[in-house]
């Protein structure tokens, strides 16, 4: 493809598509899509050039409408192209118009598979047309502020329809028979169907995070009986177990779920052992991670990492004028969020400290200890009692939101009126005592 020209690269990909589709042979599709179209899309890209319409290219039209899988994914790498991030593209389109083309265009070919009209597109490829919609979820947010009609691909409308899908591919109901795994090696048709169903749920997750709605994205998860779905949404596609593992893993460390944050990201297989690392120093909990020395780090440190690893948040407003950095300022919003954690586990270790030399404080001393506001001298004792301890899900709970309560800390403090006592707990007094025991016997 690399060596022809320009529409004659167009019209070897329609070909393709329009042989693929005539045999019914998927993974010739799966082959034609991920390596013929990125090859081509790269070559339009870098000659700054739109993808062509059906009707605009020679010869496609005629290869392409005579199936509606064809012209449905020929549509689909017209949206992909044209909003996709790229290096040679530097600008979308950003018209409401093409948001309806590219929501038709997805929408229909989803409802196709969960309504088991069609098993041409295998779960990679469902993977990434779901994967698409949500990142045009982003692009609209952006868009909202200079077309105020952008309906399509907004956060609500985007759950919305995958809701629909979820339901149409029945996962729930497949899900607590216990037959999730025999549905994915059955009839091509019913494993495309849930497997789109699997994906629209990991979506709705995902369009919540991004939100920051991390409540409703544990209750969603809730709904996908986490101790079940986990396997089987690796089984399906193992990038969309990734996405989904590492979405909730951000609900829960935005929630102050550490230990459960942890857990997430570790069986998400990522670039997210940083977030495990900060999940341990929030906590307390130790965790073998690459030593990041994240106790030295300030405010910025902290923001910069946060910022790199999230995803494409889409909670801030957006006014006319600031539509290229909604999502840019999205992300610092919830870095703000994410530095008050940092803030009460900075706090809870400076009383550790002060309740080493005093096992009672004064409301007055400690304010002055942690310069904190006179008004409210007990907020950060408060704050460090609360960011202590945390909700931990047991492996066998299908409740993402409930769990154990438990604590890692070292200390835990008690108001009594104007005074703040310290007290170890009950584990500390036994490591100690070991420790203690361990100490004779060398000698």
């Amino acid at each position: 493809v690399r060596d022809i020209p320009m529409a004659e690269k167009v019209l070897v990909l329609a070909t393709e598509l329009a042989a693929a589709v005539k045999n019914g042979d998927a993974d010739e599709l799966e082959k034609t899509f991920t390596k013929t179209f990125p090859s081509v899309r790269w070559h339009l890209g870098n000659a700054g050039v739109n993808w062509p319409r059906m009707e605009d290219a020679t010869g496609v039209k005629e290869l392409i409408s005579k199936s509606a899988i064809s012209r449905l994914m020929w549509g689909f790498f017209t949206s992909h192209h044209m909003f996709m991030p790229s290096r040679h593209v530097s600008t979308f389109l950003r018209k409401a118009k093409s948001f309806e083309l590219a929501w038709g265009h997805t929408t229909e070919l989803l409802t196709m598979v969960a309504s088991q009209k069609t098993a041409m597109i295998n779960p990679a490829m469902l993977w990434q047309v779901c994967d698409v919609m949500v990142y045009l979820v982003g692009s609209a947010h952006e868009a909202s502020a200079k077309y105020t009609d952008v309906s399509h691909f907004s956060a609500e409308s985007t759950i919305a329809f995958f809701e629909k899908i979820v339901k149409e591919a029945k996962v729930e109901e497949i899900l607590a028979s216990g037959d999730a795994m025999d549905v994915l090696g059955g009839s091509a048709e019913t494993a495309a169907s849930f497997a789109a169903g699997l994906f629209a749920q990991v979506s709705i997750v995902r369009i919540l995070v991004m939100t920051a709605n991390y409540r409703a994205a544990l209750l969603a998860v809730s709904t996908l009986k986490i101790s079940t779905c986990e396997g089987v949404v690796e089984e399906a596609s193992s990038l969309a177990a990734k996405s989904f593992q590492f979405h909730v893993g951000l609900a829960y460390l935005m929630s102050r779920r550490y230990h459960d944050a942890i857990e997430c990201f570790r069986q998400s297989q990522g670039q997210v052992e940083l977030y495990m690392a900060i999940c341990a120093y929030l906590s307390g909990e130790p965790v073998e991670v690459t030593d990041y020395r994240i106790a030295e780090w300030k405010d910025e440190d902290f923001r910069t990492e946060f910022k790199r690893n999230a995803p494409r948040f889409v909670c801030a407003p957006v006014t006319e004028g600031m539509e290229e950095n909604a999502v840019e300022e999205s992300k610092e919003m919830q870095s703000r969020v994410f530095l008050r954690h940092v803030e009460q586990r900075r706090t809870a270790s400076s009383l550790r400290g002060s309740f080493k030399l005093n096992k009672a404080l004064t409301a007055t001393k400690l304010c002055t200890l942690l310069k904190c506001d006179p008004s409210t001298p007990l907020a950060p004792v408060v704050a460090a009692k609360m960011s202590a301890c945390q909700l931990s899900r047991s492996e066998e709970s299908d409740d993402a939101l409930q769990g154990t309560l438990r604590s890692h800390a070292a200390v835990d403090f008690l108001v009594d009126g104007e005074e703040v006592r310290a007290h170890e707990r009950e584990m500390d007094v036994v490591d100690a005592l070991m420790k203690r025991i361990m100490k004779l016997k060398r000698k």
